[in-house]
Protein backbone atom coordinates (compact mmCIF):
# COMPACT_ATOMS: atom_id res chain seq x y z
CA UNK A 1 0.00 0.00 0.00
CA UNK A 2 1.28 3.46 -0.87
CA UNK A 3 -0.33 4.81 2.31
CA UNK A 4 -2.37 3.63 5.29
CA UNK A 5 -5.72 4.85 3.90
CA UNK A 6 -8.40 2.47 2.66
CA UNK A 7 -11.70 3.65 1.21
CA UNK A 8 -14.04 1.56 3.35
CA UNK A 9 -16.63 -0.74 1.77
CA UNK A 10 -19.61 1.21 0.48
CA UNK A 11 -22.36 -0.19 -1.73
CA UNK A 12 -24.63 2.40 -3.32
CA UNK A 13 -27.41 1.01 -5.49
CA UNK A 14 -25.75 1.73 -8.83
CA UNK A 15 -26.05 -1.94 -9.79
CA UNK A 16 -28.24 -3.24 -12.62
CA UNK A 17 -31.11 -5.70 -12.19
CA UNK A 18 -28.86 -8.62 -13.18
CA UNK A 19 -26.60 -7.91 -10.21
CA UNK A 20 -23.81 -6.40 -12.34
CA UNK A 21 -21.68 -3.28 -12.02
CA UNK A 22 -22.91 -0.27 -13.99
CA UNK A 23 -20.58 2.28 -15.63
CA UNK A 24 -21.72 4.79 -12.99
CA UNK A 25 -20.65 2.44 -10.20
CA UNK A 26 -17.25 1.89 -11.79
CA UNK A 27 -16.71 5.66 -12.21
CA UNK A 28 -17.64 6.13 -8.54
CA UNK A 29 -14.93 3.65 -7.46
CA UNK A 30 -12.43 5.05 -9.95
CA UNK A 31 -12.68 8.56 -8.52
CA UNK A 32 -11.86 7.29 -5.04
CA UNK A 33 -8.70 5.76 -6.46
CA UNK A 34 -7.89 9.01 -8.28
CA UNK A 35 -8.23 10.72 -4.90
CA UNK A 36 -5.11 9.01 -3.58
CA UNK A 37 -6.29 6.19 -1.29
CA UNK A 38 -4.07 3.12 -1.10
CA UNK A 39 -6.99 0.71 -1.45
CA UNK A 40 -10.55 1.16 -2.71
CA UNK A 41 -13.18 -1.30 -1.46
CA UNK A 42 -16.54 -2.15 -2.97
CA UNK A 43 -18.99 -3.23 -0.27
CA UNK A 44 -21.49 -6.05 0.19
CA UNK A 45 -20.96 -8.22 -2.87
CA UNK A 46 -23.30 -11.17 -2.36
CA UNK A 47 -21.75 -14.63 -2.56
CA UNK A 48 -25.01 -16.68 -2.55
CA UNK A 49 -27.78 -14.56 -4.00
CA UNK A 50 -30.48 -17.26 -3.66
CA UNK A 51 -30.39 -16.75 0.12
CA UNK A 52 -28.19 -13.76 0.94
CA UNK A 53 -29.36 -10.74 -1.09
CA UNK A 54 -30.32 -8.22 1.61
CA UNK A 55 -30.71 -5.04 -0.47
CA UNK A 56 -32.87 -4.34 -3.49
CA UNK A 57 -29.91 -4.00 -5.85
CA UNK A 58 -26.58 -5.64 -5.01
CA UNK A 59 -23.59 -6.97 -6.85
CA UNK A 60 -24.21 -10.73 -7.13
CA UNK A 61 -21.00 -12.70 -7.49
CA UNK A 62 -22.85 -15.79 -8.69
CA UNK A 63 -24.77 -13.94 -11.43
CA UNK A 64 -24.21 -14.90 -15.07
CA UNK A 65 -22.15 -12.27 -16.87
CA UNK A 66 -20.85 -10.53 -13.75
CA UNK A 67 -17.18 -10.94 -14.74
CA UNK A 68 -17.04 -8.14 -17.31
CA UNK A 69 -18.08 -5.35 -14.94
CA UNK A 70 -15.84 -6.68 -12.18
CA UNK A 71 -12.85 -6.73 -14.53
CA UNK A 72 -13.61 -3.20 -15.70
CA UNK A 73 -13.93 -2.00 -12.10
CA UNK A 74 -10.63 -3.54 -11.01
CA UNK A 75 -8.85 -2.09 -14.05
CA UNK A 76 -10.30 1.37 -13.45
CA UNK A 77 -9.13 1.33 -9.83
CA UNK A 78 -5.67 0.13 -10.85
CA UNK A 79 -5.29 2.70 -13.63
CA UNK A 80 -6.16 5.43 -11.13
CA UNK A 81 -3.39 4.30 -8.78
CA UNK A 82 -4.97 2.13 -6.05
CA UNK A 83 -5.42 -1.52 -5.15
CA UNK A 84 -8.89 -3.00 -5.67
CA UNK A 85 -10.66 -4.67 -2.75
CA UNK A 86 -14.12 -6.23 -2.60
CA UNK A 87 -16.27 -7.23 0.36
CA UNK A 88 -17.80 -10.73 0.37
CA UNK A 89 -21.14 -10.65 2.13
CA UNK A 90 -24.36 -12.52 2.89
CA UNK A 91 -27.40 -11.01 4.56
CA UNK A 92 -28.30 -14.10 6.57
CA UNK A 93 -31.90 -13.81 7.72
CA UNK A 94 -32.18 -10.40 6.06
CA UNK A 95 -31.84 -12.12 2.70
CA UNK A 96 -35.49 -13.04 3.13
CA UNK A 97 -36.73 -10.21 5.35
CA UNK A 98 -37.35 -6.56 4.68
CA UNK A 99 -34.14 -4.80 5.72
CA UNK A 100 -32.87 -1.24 6.00
CA UNK A 101 -31.42 -1.62 2.51
CA UNK A 102 -34.15 -3.64 0.86
CA UNK A 103 -37.88 -4.17 0.80
CA UNK A 104 -38.50 -5.77 -2.60
CA UNK A 105 -37.18 -8.81 -4.44
CA UNK A 106 -36.15 -10.55 -1.23
CA UNK A 107 -35.21 -14.22 -1.20
CA UNK A 108 -38.04 -16.75 -0.91
CA UNK A 109 -37.04 -17.93 2.58
CA UNK A 110 -35.29 -16.08 5.41
CA UNK A 111 -32.57 -18.38 6.75
CA UNK A 112 -30.89 -17.55 10.05
CA UNK A 113 -28.95 -19.47 12.67
CA UNK A 114 -32.15 -20.59 14.39
CA UNK A 115 -35.88 -20.50 13.85
CA UNK A 116 -37.36 -17.27 15.21
CA UNK A 117 -40.00 -14.62 14.65
CA UNK A 118 -38.76 -11.19 13.62
CA UNK A 119 -40.86 -8.04 13.15
CA UNK A 120 -40.40 -8.36 9.38
CA UNK A 121 -41.37 -12.05 9.24
CA UNK A 122 -40.51 -15.63 10.11
CA UNK A 123 -36.96 -16.99 10.05
CA UNK A 124 -36.11 -20.61 9.35
CA UNK A 125 -33.10 -22.39 10.82
CA UNK A 126 -30.43 -22.71 8.15
CA UNK A 127 -29.92 -26.41 7.31
CA UNK A 128 -26.42 -27.84 7.68
CA UNK A 129 -26.38 -28.67 3.96
CA UNK A 130 -27.04 -25.04 3.12
CA UNK A 131 -24.33 -23.88 5.53
CA UNK A 132 -21.74 -25.95 3.68
CA UNK A 133 -23.10 -24.78 0.33
CA UNK A 134 -22.64 -21.15 1.40
CA UNK A 135 -19.13 -21.90 2.68
CA UNK A 136 -18.32 -23.25 -0.77
CA UNK A 137 -19.84 -20.11 -2.33
CA UNK A 138 -17.40 -17.95 -0.37
CA UNK A 139 -14.52 -19.83 -1.94
CA UNK A 140 -15.99 -19.56 -5.43
CA UNK A 141 -16.65 -15.84 -4.99
CA UNK A 142 -13.12 -15.18 -3.74
CA UNK A 143 -11.62 -17.07 -6.69
CA UNK A 144 -13.79 -15.02 -9.06
CA UNK A 145 -12.58 -11.78 -7.48
CA UNK A 146 -8.96 -12.79 -7.87
CA UNK A 147 -9.49 -13.92 -11.47
CA UNK A 148 -11.14 -10.62 -12.44
CA UNK A 149 -8.25 -8.56 -11.12
CA UNK A 150 -9.09 -7.65 -7.54
CA UNK A 151 -6.05 -7.50 -5.28
CA UNK A 152 -7.70 -8.56 -2.02
CA UNK A 153 -11.06 -9.55 -0.53
CA UNK A 154 -12.81 -8.65 2.69
CA UNK A 155 -15.05 -11.16 4.48
CA UNK A 156 -17.88 -9.36 6.28
CA UNK A 157 -18.70 -10.72 9.75
CA UNK A 158 -20.15 -7.63 11.43
CA UNK A 159 -23.19 -5.32 11.40
CA UNK A 160 -25.81 -8.02 11.97
CA UNK A 161 -25.27 -9.93 8.72
CA UNK A 162 -24.81 -13.71 8.35
CA UNK A 163 -21.72 -14.47 10.45
CA UNK A 164 -22.68 -11.81 12.99
CA UNK A 165 -26.02 -13.60 13.39
CA UNK A 166 -24.33 -16.96 13.94
CA UNK A 167 -21.93 -15.42 16.46
CA UNK A 168 -24.85 -14.03 18.47
CA UNK A 169 -25.63 -15.95 21.68
CA UNK A 170 -29.24 -14.76 21.43
CA UNK A 171 -30.04 -15.43 17.79
CA UNK A 172 -27.99 -18.63 17.59
CA UNK A 173 -29.73 -21.34 19.63
CA UNK A 174 -28.48 -24.30 17.61
CA UNK A 175 -27.44 -27.56 19.24
CA UNK A 176 -25.19 -28.83 16.44
CA UNK A 177 -21.54 -27.97 15.72
CA UNK A 178 -22.58 -24.44 14.70
CA UNK A 179 -24.19 -23.51 18.02
CA UNK A 180 -23.50 -23.43 21.74
CA UNK A 181 -20.01 -22.24 22.67
CA UNK A 182 -18.39 -19.21 21.06
CA UNK A 183 -16.03 -21.57 19.24
CA UNK A 184 -18.99 -23.40 17.73
CA UNK A 185 -20.86 -20.19 16.88
CA UNK A 186 -17.72 -18.94 15.10
CA UNK A 187 -17.25 -22.18 13.15
CA UNK A 188 -19.27 -21.02 10.11
CA UNK A 189 -17.15 -17.87 9.83
CA UNK A 190 -13.87 -19.73 10.29
CA UNK A 191 -14.74 -22.38 7.70
CA UNK A 192 -15.67 -19.65 5.23
CA UNK A 193 -12.29 -17.98 5.80
CA UNK A 194 -10.61 -21.33 5.18
CA UNK A 195 -12.57 -21.75 1.94
CA UNK A 196 -11.51 -18.27 0.82
CA UNK A 197 -7.87 -18.99 1.62
CA UNK A 198 -7.98 -22.30 -0.25
CA UNK A 199 -9.46 -20.51 -3.26
CA UNK A 200 -7.05 -17.57 -3.48
CA UNK A 201 -3.84 -19.15 -2.23
CA UNK A 202 -1.29 -18.10 0.41
CA UNK A 203 -0.07 -14.87 -1.19
CA UNK A 204 -3.42 -13.13 -1.61
CA UNK A 205 -4.51 -10.68 1.14
CA UNK A 206 -7.70 -11.41 3.07
CA UNK A 207 -9.30 -8.76 5.25
CA UNK A 208 -11.97 -9.62 7.82
CA UNK A 209 -14.48 -7.10 9.11
CA UNK A 210 -15.58 -7.92 12.65
CA UNK A 211 -17.25 -6.07 15.48
CA UNK A 212 -15.30 -4.73 18.42
CA UNK A 213 -18.61 -4.61 20.28
CA UNK A 214 -22.09 -5.32 18.91
CA UNK A 215 -23.42 -2.88 21.53
CA UNK A 216 -26.67 -4.79 21.81
CA UNK A 217 -27.95 -7.57 24.01
CA UNK A 218 -28.37 -9.70 20.87
CA UNK A 219 -24.66 -9.73 20.07
CA UNK A 220 -21.15 -9.90 21.44
CA UNK A 221 -19.36 -7.62 23.88
CA UNK A 222 -15.78 -6.44 23.59
CA UNK A 223 -14.24 -9.41 25.40
CA UNK A 224 -15.97 -11.94 23.13
CA UNK A 225 -15.01 -9.90 20.05
CA UNK A 226 -11.39 -10.07 21.19
CA UNK A 227 -11.74 -13.87 21.30
CA UNK A 228 -13.11 -13.88 17.73
CA UNK A 229 -10.14 -11.75 16.63
CA UNK A 230 -7.79 -14.28 18.19
CA UNK A 231 -9.54 -17.11 16.34
CA UNK A 232 -8.90 -15.47 12.96
CA UNK A 233 -5.43 -14.12 13.78
CA UNK A 234 -3.62 -16.73 11.68
CA UNK A 235 -6.22 -16.82 8.90
CA UNK A 236 -6.31 -13.22 7.63
CA UNK A 237 -3.95 -10.39 6.74
CA UNK A 238 -5.96 -7.43 8.06
CA UNK A 239 -8.63 -7.20 10.76
CA UNK A 240 -11.12 -4.37 10.24
CA UNK A 241 -12.86 -3.48 13.50
CA UNK A 242 -16.31 -1.90 13.35
CA UNK A 243 -19.28 -2.13 15.72
CA UNK A 244 -23.03 -2.11 16.15
CA UNK A 245 -25.77 -3.48 13.94
CA UNK A 246 -26.89 -2.02 10.60
CA UNK A 247 -30.40 -3.42 11.01
CA UNK A 248 -30.99 -2.15 14.55
CA UNK A 249 -32.43 1.41 14.44
CA UNK A 250 -30.87 2.17 17.82
CA UNK A 251 -27.44 1.09 16.59
CA UNK A 252 -27.47 2.40 13.02
CA UNK A 253 -26.18 5.82 14.13
CA UNK A 254 -23.31 4.16 16.00
CA UNK A 255 -22.30 1.80 13.22
CA UNK A 256 -22.40 4.88 10.98
CA UNK A 257 -21.72 7.57 13.61
CA UNK A 258 -23.91 10.65 13.56
CA UNK A 259 -22.83 14.21 14.29
CA UNK A 260 -23.65 13.67 17.96
CA UNK A 261 -20.56 11.45 18.32
CA UNK A 262 -16.96 12.63 18.34
CA UNK A 263 -14.80 11.87 15.33
CA UNK A 264 -13.16 8.48 15.70
CA UNK A 265 -15.70 7.32 18.28
CA UNK A 266 -15.14 3.65 17.44
CA UNK A 267 -11.34 3.69 17.15
CA UNK A 268 -10.88 2.53 20.76
CA UNK A 269 -12.31 -0.86 19.80
CA UNK A 270 -9.65 -1.41 17.16
CA UNK A 271 -6.99 -0.19 19.59
CA UNK A 272 -8.07 -2.75 22.19
CA UNK A 273 -8.24 -5.65 19.75
CA UNK A 274 -4.81 -4.70 18.36
CA UNK A 275 -3.32 -5.47 21.79
CA UNK A 276 -4.35 -9.12 21.46
CA UNK A 277 -3.43 -10.04 17.86
CA UNK A 278 -0.38 -10.00 15.64
CA UNK A 279 -2.33 -9.24 12.46
CA UNK A 280 -2.50 -5.58 11.35
CA UNK A 281 -5.70 -3.85 12.43
CA UNK A 282 -7.81 -1.25 10.61
CA UNK A 283 -10.17 1.17 12.32
CA UNK A 284 -13.31 3.06 11.30
CA UNK A 285 -15.50 5.68 12.96
CA UNK A 286 -16.38 8.76 10.86
CA UNK A 287 -12.75 9.80 10.46
CA UNK A 288 -12.30 13.01 8.49
CA UNK A 289 -9.24 14.86 9.78
CA UNK A 290 -5.81 13.76 8.43
CA UNK A 291 -4.10 14.98 11.62
CA UNK A 292 -6.30 12.70 13.71
CA UNK A 293 -5.66 9.79 11.34
CA UNK A 294 -1.92 10.39 11.54
CA UNK A 295 -2.09 10.37 15.33
CA UNK A 296 -4.04 7.09 15.31
CA UNK A 297 -1.30 5.44 13.27
CA UNK A 298 1.57 7.11 15.11
CA UNK A 299 0.24 6.18 18.54
CA UNK A 300 -0.29 2.56 17.54
CA UNK A 301 -4.05 2.50 17.97
CA UNK A 302 -4.40 1.00 14.49
CA UNK A 303 -2.28 0.18 11.45
CA UNK A 304 -4.75 1.40 8.83
CA UNK A 305 -7.57 3.96 8.76
CA UNK A 306 -10.67 3.28 6.67
CA UNK A 307 -12.83 6.11 5.37
CA UNK A 308 -16.49 5.71 4.41
CA UNK A 309 -18.59 8.86 4.11
CA UNK A 310 -15.50 11.07 4.24
CA UNK A 311 -14.50 9.67 0.84
CA UNK A 312 -17.88 10.68 -0.54
CA UNK A 313 -17.73 14.24 0.75
CA UNK A 314 -14.22 14.54 -0.68
CA UNK A 315 -12.77 11.59 -2.63
CA UNK A 316 -9.51 13.55 -2.90
CA UNK A 317 -8.96 13.71 0.87
CA UNK A 318 -5.84 11.46 0.77
CA UNK A 319 -4.24 13.42 -2.07
CA UNK A 320 -4.99 16.77 -0.41
CA UNK A 321 -3.48 15.54 2.85
CA UNK A 322 -0.37 14.31 1.01
CA UNK A 323 -0.01 17.60 -0.87
CA UNK A 324 -0.30 19.68 2.31
CA UNK A 325 -3.74 20.99 1.39
CA UNK A 326 -5.73 19.61 4.32
CA UNK A 327 -7.47 22.97 4.69
CA UNK A 328 -9.17 22.31 1.32
CA UNK A 329 -10.78 19.03 2.37
CA UNK A 330 -14.57 19.16 2.17
CA UNK A 331 -15.84 17.89 5.54
CA UNK A 332 -18.51 15.21 5.72
CA UNK A 333 -21.44 16.62 7.68
CA UNK A 334 -22.67 13.14 8.73
CA UNK A 335 -26.14 14.15 7.52
CA UNK A 336 -27.00 10.73 5.95
CA UNK A 337 -27.88 12.29 2.59
CA UNK A 338 -25.83 9.48 1.01
CA UNK A 339 -27.83 6.74 2.72
CA UNK A 340 -31.13 8.40 1.86
CA UNK A 341 -30.25 8.69 -1.82
CA UNK A 342 -29.30 5.02 -2.04
CA UNK A 343 -32.84 3.98 -1.13
CA UNK A 344 -34.79 6.86 -2.65
CA UNK A 345 -32.91 7.37 -5.92
CA UNK A 346 -31.01 4.07 -6.29
CA UNK A 347 -27.77 6.01 -6.55
CA UNK A 348 -25.54 7.97 -4.22
CA UNK A 349 -25.28 11.69 -3.62
CA UNK A 350 -23.78 14.01 -1.04
CA UNK A 351 -24.96 17.26 0.52
CA UNK A 352 -21.52 18.85 0.17
CA UNK A 353 -20.20 17.17 -3.02
CA UNK A 354 -22.32 18.06 -6.06
CA UNK A 355 -20.67 15.55 -8.38
CA UNK A 356 -21.04 12.55 -6.07
CA UNK A 357 -22.95 9.88 -8.01
CA UNK A 358 -22.37 11.79 -11.24
CA UNK A 359 -18.73 10.85 -11.78
CA UNK A 360 -19.41 9.38 -15.21
CA UNK A 361 -20.85 12.66 -16.52
CA UNK A 362 -18.14 14.65 -14.74
CA UNK A 363 -15.47 12.76 -16.72
CA UNK A 364 -16.70 14.31 -19.97
CA UNK A 365 -14.55 17.25 -21.07
CA UNK A 366 -16.03 20.70 -20.47
CA UNK A 367 -16.08 23.10 -23.37
CA UNK A 368 -13.73 26.02 -22.87
CA UNK A 369 -15.75 29.23 -22.60
CA UNK A 370 -15.62 31.02 -25.93
CA UNK A 371 -15.83 34.42 -24.26
CA UNK A 372 -14.72 35.72 -20.90
CA UNK A 373 -17.76 37.18 -19.16
CA UNK A 374 -18.43 39.39 -16.21
CA UNK A 375 -20.53 37.43 -13.72
CA UNK A 376 -22.35 38.94 -10.76
CA UNK A 377 -23.40 36.44 -8.10
CA UNK A 378 -26.04 37.73 -5.70
CA UNK A 379 -25.80 35.95 -2.36
CA UNK A 380 -22.81 34.59 -0.46
CA UNK A 381 -24.31 31.40 0.92
CA UNK A 382 -23.06 27.96 -0.12
CA UNK A 383 -24.82 28.08 -3.50
CA UNK A 384 -23.49 31.54 -4.29
CA UNK A 385 -19.97 30.68 -3.19
CA UNK A 386 -19.93 27.49 -5.27
CA UNK A 387 -21.31 29.34 -8.31
CA UNK A 388 -18.62 31.99 -7.94
CA UNK A 389 -15.86 29.37 -7.55
CA UNK A 390 -17.04 27.42 -10.60
CA UNK A 391 -17.37 30.49 -12.84
CA UNK A 392 -14.01 31.91 -11.76
CA UNK A 393 -12.23 28.61 -12.28
CA UNK A 394 -13.62 28.54 -15.82
CA UNK A 395 -11.92 31.86 -16.51
CA UNK A 396 -14.67 34.40 -15.98
CA UNK A 397 -14.48 37.67 -14.04
CA UNK A 398 -16.65 37.11 -10.98
CA UNK A 399 -18.12 39.48 -8.40
CA UNK A 400 -19.72 37.87 -5.34
CA UNK A 401 -22.00 40.31 -3.52
CA UNK A 402 -23.33 39.49 -0.06
CA UNK A 403 -25.80 41.66 1.84
CA UNK A 404 -24.39 40.77 5.29
CA UNK A 405 -20.87 41.21 6.63
CA UNK A 406 -19.76 37.60 6.08
CA UNK A 407 -20.02 34.70 3.65
CA UNK A 408 -21.80 31.48 4.56
CA UNK A 409 -25.47 32.46 4.58
CA UNK A 410 -27.69 30.02 6.45
CA UNK A 411 -24.75 27.76 7.18
CA UNK A 412 -23.99 30.04 10.13
CA UNK A 413 -27.19 29.34 12.10
CA UNK A 414 -27.12 25.73 10.88
CA UNK A 415 -23.65 25.33 12.37
CA UNK A 416 -24.30 27.13 15.63
CA UNK A 417 -24.72 23.99 17.76
CA UNK A 418 -21.49 22.60 19.21
CA UNK A 419 -21.92 19.23 17.47
CA UNK A 420 -22.33 20.91 14.06
CA UNK A 421 -18.74 22.10 13.87
CA UNK A 422 -18.30 20.48 10.46
CA UNK A 423 -20.77 22.96 8.99
CA UNK A 424 -18.58 25.76 10.31
CA UNK A 425 -15.55 24.03 8.79
CA UNK A 426 -17.39 23.88 5.47
CA UNK A 427 -17.79 27.68 5.54
CA UNK A 428 -14.05 28.08 6.09
CA UNK A 429 -13.19 25.67 3.28
CA UNK A 430 -15.48 27.42 0.82
CA UNK A 431 -14.25 30.89 1.83
CA UNK A 432 -10.68 29.82 1.06
CA UNK A 433 -11.74 28.40 -2.31
CA UNK A 434 -13.48 31.66 -3.15
CA UNK A 435 -10.27 33.53 -2.34
CA UNK A 436 -8.03 31.13 -4.29
CA UNK A 437 -10.29 31.40 -7.32
CA UNK A 438 -9.71 35.15 -7.42
CA UNK A 439 -13.35 36.11 -6.85
CA UNK A 440 -14.06 39.79 -6.11
CA UNK A 441 -15.99 39.52 -2.82
CA UNK A 442 -18.11 42.50 -1.81
CA UNK A 443 -19.65 42.22 1.64
CA UNK A 444 -22.34 44.51 3.05
CA UNK A 445 -23.56 44.88 -0.52
CA UNK A 446 -27.19 44.34 -1.48
CA UNK A 447 -27.84 43.47 -5.10
CA UNK A 448 -30.65 45.81 -6.17
CA UNK A 449 -31.80 46.61 -9.72
CA UNK A 450 -29.78 49.80 -9.43
CA UNK A 451 -26.67 47.89 -8.38
CA UNK A 452 -27.05 45.52 -11.32
CA UNK A 453 -27.26 48.48 -13.72
CA UNK A 454 -24.24 50.06 -12.11
CA UNK A 455 -22.17 46.84 -12.25
CA UNK A 456 -23.24 45.94 -15.81
CA UNK A 457 -22.61 42.17 -15.63
CA UNK A 458 -23.03 39.88 -18.61
CA UNK A 459 -24.59 37.31 -16.30
CA UNK A 460 -26.54 37.66 -13.05
CA UNK A 461 -26.62 34.55 -10.87
CA UNK A 462 -29.28 34.83 -8.15
CA UNK A 463 -28.47 32.79 -5.02
CA UNK A 464 -30.49 34.59 -2.37
CA UNK A 465 -32.32 31.62 -0.90
CA UNK A 466 -35.43 29.78 -2.07
CA UNK A 467 -38.09 31.73 -0.17
CA UNK A 468 -36.72 35.14 -1.12
CA UNK A 469 -36.15 34.06 -4.72
CA UNK A 470 -39.76 32.88 -5.05
CA UNK A 471 -41.06 36.19 -3.69
CA UNK A 472 -38.71 38.16 -5.96
CA UNK A 473 -39.92 36.17 -8.99
CA UNK A 474 -43.57 36.71 -8.08
CA UNK A 475 -43.05 40.46 -7.75
CA UNK A 476 -41.37 40.64 -11.14
CA UNK A 477 -44.12 38.64 -12.81
CA UNK A 478 -46.70 40.92 -11.20
CA UNK A 479 -44.90 43.96 -12.67
CA UNK A 480 -44.94 42.37 -16.11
Amino acid sequence: MKNRIICAPTSPSMIDLNGHFTPEMIAYLEEKAMGGAGVVTYGEAIVHSATGKSHNKQLQLDAFGVRQGMTEAARAIHNAGAFANIQLSHGGMYGGLSSVGGDVDTCSVAYGPSEMSMPAGEVKEMPRELIYEIIESYGKAARLCKETGFDMVQVHAAHGWLFSQFLSPVWNRRTDEFGGSLENRARFFLLALDAVRDAVGPGFPIEARISGDDMTDKGLGLEECIEVARMIDDKVDLINVSCGNHEDPDMFCRTHPSAFYKRGVNVYLAAEIKKHVKTPVACVGSLNDPAQMEEIIKSGQADVVELGRASLADPYLPKKAYDGCADDITPCLRCYECFGATGQLEMVKCAVNPTMGEQLAAKLPKKTPGQKKKVLVAGGGPAGMQAAITAANRGHEVILAEKSDKLGGNLHPAGAAYFKEDIRKLIEVMEKRVSRAGVDVRLNTEVTPAYVKETEPDVLFVAIGPTLRQNYTRRNWAKR
